[in-house]
């Protein structure tokens, strides 16, 4: 059984695989452990990776005053490049948190909820969680 199937298996939720992808947490893909999978739309998916792949390296011996002297933007930079990743990253966070539920761990904190045909309803105050309008 693949890691999607088997992910689908544990929790019990059928979903849109056109829609929504299984991300290995650790990005060990030979982890199939349901503690190392969660289920994100592809959308945040791949945002995920292009930020993580673009964020800055910041060197060991980086000290702040550096940054504060390399002017021409790249402090505007670095900073939004951070910023743009731990929103997604939040995003990401609330996705484990439902498996969570789904698993019987938490409550549905961020109250998402999926149809019979896989296809994700929102709650009846019609938030929209996954950040999209």
């Amino acid at each position: 059984m693949n890691y999607v199937e088997f992910y689908k298996e544990s929790t019990g939720l059928f979903f849109n695989s056109n829609v929504y992808d299984v991300h290995h947490i650790n990005e060990d893909r030979k982890d199939n452990s349901i503690k190392n999978l969660v289920m994100i739309p592809k959308y945040i998916h791949s945002q995920y990776h292009i930020l993580k792949n673009n964020l800055p390296s910041f060197g060991i011996n980086t000290k702040v005053v550096s940054l504060i002297d390399m002017g021409n933007g790249h402090n505007s930079l670095y900073i939004n490049s951070i910023v743009s990743f731990d929103e997604c990253l939040k995003i990401c966070n609330m996705w484990c948190d439902y498996k969570e539920f789904l698993l019987g761990r938490l409550p549905n904190i961020h109250r998402i909820y999926f149809d019979n045909n896989g296809i994700r309803i929102y709650s009846s105050e019609k938030e929209n969680i996954n950040g999209r309008t």
